[in-house]
């Protein structure tokens, strides 16, 4: 509806981060690496995005102090969902996320609603591994 807030997490290059700044209210995004996250900042900043809020962190641990997320999307696959994220999303609300092991994966698509939780399995593919843990300037 363009009323969402979303969390991202991967920003990467940016290009999804921008996509999403289109569609929605307010977009908190979060990479683990910190030259990656100024090259996206530098680029949306450039393009003239004003409601992105770029941040270098664990995104298995969300933003606690920013949630509730309307939207929540990872662009890198875990073993689960990670449970920080989940407890951050809104009611209603979606989750899309690559899960499964570093050879087979599925896109699941996970709804909250009425404090009860839904998994659909949207389509198999495969991203790179979601890591937790400090994060290392370079």
């Amino acid at each position: 509806t363009g009323s969402e807030k979303v969390l991202e997490i991967g920003t990467g290059s940016g290009y999804q981060t921008a996509i999403l700044a289109e569609l929605a209210r307010d977009v908190i995004t979060i990479e683990r690496h910190p030259v990656l996250s100024s090259q996206a900042e530098a680029r949306l900043s450039a393009l003239g995005y004003r409601n992105v809020t770029l941040l270098v962190d664990d995104g298995t641990r969300g933003c606690p102090d920013r949630a509730p997320f309307d939207r929540i999307t990872v662009t890198a696959a875990a073993g689960e969902c990670p449970p920080a994220l989940l407890a951050q999303l809104a009611q209603p609300g979606i989750l899309v996320i690559p899960v499964g092991s570093s050879q087979s994966q599925v896109l699941q698509a996970i709804y909250r609603k009425d404090d009860s939780i839904a998994t659909i399995g949207l389509s198999p593919c495969r991203f790179v591994p979601l890591i937790t843990g400090s994060i290392t300037a370079r």
